[in-house]
C-alpha cells in the first residue's frame, strides 16, 4: 500500500515538471510580437533620424571649410596682388591679376563688386543659373595724405616769409653770411634771403667742440640740364644759442636735379653737407575688401572676412 502510494506522488510530480517546462517553451504572444516590432520601429526611427541629422551636420561642415578656404585664399590674393594699379579701374584689369578673373560691376556708392560663381561640386562656372554659390568681393577705396618721395628737413631759407626752395642754374655760389650772434642771410646774387632760426637744427651734443647749428638749405636744381658744380661759400662761422656756441653748417639740399644731369656740391669755406632729394609727393591709396560667399538662391552669407592693401604712386 505505501509502495503504490508513493509511486502516485512521484509520477505526479513528474508531470507537473513536464508541465511547467512546456509552458517556459511555448513561445511568444501575439502582443508580445507587436510591442517588440513597436520598440525595434522606435529605436529605427530614432537612429535612422541621427543618420540623418549626422549626415546633414557634415556636408553643411564641408560647405562652410570650403567657404572659409574661399574667403582666405581671397584675402590674400588681393593683399598680395590687386588689379593692375587700380582695383577700382575696370579699364585697366590684368589678366595675370587676381581679379582679373572675376565679373566687375559697380556698385550704387560707387564700390567695385568682383564676382565669380561656384557649382554644388565648388568648380568654378560661367553660367550662373547653374551655380549654387557665388564668391563677392567689394572693393572701396580711401584716399591717404601723400608722402614725400624723400625725406628731409624743412628749408631754413625764407621765402616771403615760408620755407621753400630757392631757384638756382648751372655755376650758382651760395653764399652763407652772418648777421649777428644767432642769424645769418643766404646770400645768391643778386639776392638774398632770410634764415629762419626756429627751422635751424641745434645739436644736443654735451661737448662744447661737438655742437653744431645744422641750417637746411634747398636749392631747386629742376631747371638745371648740363653736369655743374655750385660752389658754397659758408661765413657763418658760429652761432650762439641759449648762451651757447654752435658751429654753423650750411646743409645743401638739391632738389629735383634730372636724370642723367650731375650736380656738385664744392664747399670754398667752411663747413658744408649736400644731399640730392626729390620734393615730390607719393600718392597713398587704401583699398578696402570686404570679401563674402554666399548661397546664389537665398543670398545667405556662408562665410566673410575682410582684406586691405594700400597702393603708392609718385
Amino acid at each position: 500500500m505505501i509502495g503504490s502510494f508513493t509511486r502516485k506522488t512521484a509520477w505526479n510530480r513528474l508531470m507537473k515538471k513536464l508541465k511547467a517546462k512546456a509552458a517556459q517553451s511555448s513561445g511568444f504572444t501575439l502582443i508580445e510580437v507587436i510591442f517588440a516590432i513597436i520598440v525595434l520601429s522606435i529605436v529605427s526611427i530614432t537612429l535612422l533620424e541621427m543618420f540623418t541629422v549626422s549626415t546633414k551636420t557634415n556636408a553643411a561642415a564641408g560647405v562652410l571649410d570650403k567657404a572659409r578656404s574661399l574667403c582666405v585664399e581671397a584675402s590674400e590674393e588681393f593683399r598680395a596682388n590687386p588689379v593692375g594699379p587700380d582695383p577700382l579701374d575696370l579699364s585697366d584689369r590684368g589678366e595675370s591679376a587676381y581679379l582679373g578673373g572675376f565679373e566687375p560691376s559697380t556698385g550704387e556708392s560707387g564700390e567695385i563688386i568682383y564676382t565669380k560663381y561656384y557649382d554644388r561640386h565648388w568648380a568654378e562656372t560661367d553660367d550662373e543659373s547653374k551655380a549654387e554659390y557665388f564668391l563677392e568681393i567689394i572693393v572701396t577705396k580711401t584716399e591717404l595724405d601723400p608722402i614725400p618721395v624723400s625725406y628731409y628737413p624743412e628749408s631754413a631759407v625764407s621765402l616771403s616769409g615760408r620755407p621753400g626752395a630757392v631757384t638756382v642754374s648751372s655755376g650758382t655760389t651760395v653764399r652763407l653770411e652772418k648777421v649777428d650772434e644767432s642769424g645769418c642771410w643766404l646770400v645768391i646774387e643778386p639776392n638774398s634771403y632770410e634764415i629762419l632760426q626756429d627751422k635751424i637744427m641745434y645739436s644736443d651734443a654735451s661737448v662744447a667742440a661737438a655742437r653744431t647749428a645744422m641750417i637746411p638749405i634747398h636749392l631747386d636744381c629742376s631747371g638745371i640740364d648740363v653736369d655743374t658744380e655750385i660752389s658754397v661759400i659758408n661765413e657763418a662761422g658760429s652761432l650762439t644759442k641759449d648762451g651757447d656756441e654752435y658751429e654753423a653748417i650750411a646743409d645743401i639740399y638739391l632738389c629735383d636735379v634730372d636724370e642723367g644731369v650731375k650736380v656738385t656740391v664744392y664747399t670754398v669755406k667752411g663747413v658744408a653737407t649736400s644731399n640730392s632729394v626729390s620734393t615730390r609727393e607719393q600718392k597713398i591709396t587704401r583699398y578696402s575688401a570686404d570679401i563674402r560667399v554666399k548661397e546664389t538662391d537665398s543670398g545667405r552669407t556662408i562665410a566673410q572676412t575682410g582684406a586691405e592693401t594700400t597702393l603708392v604712386r609718385n
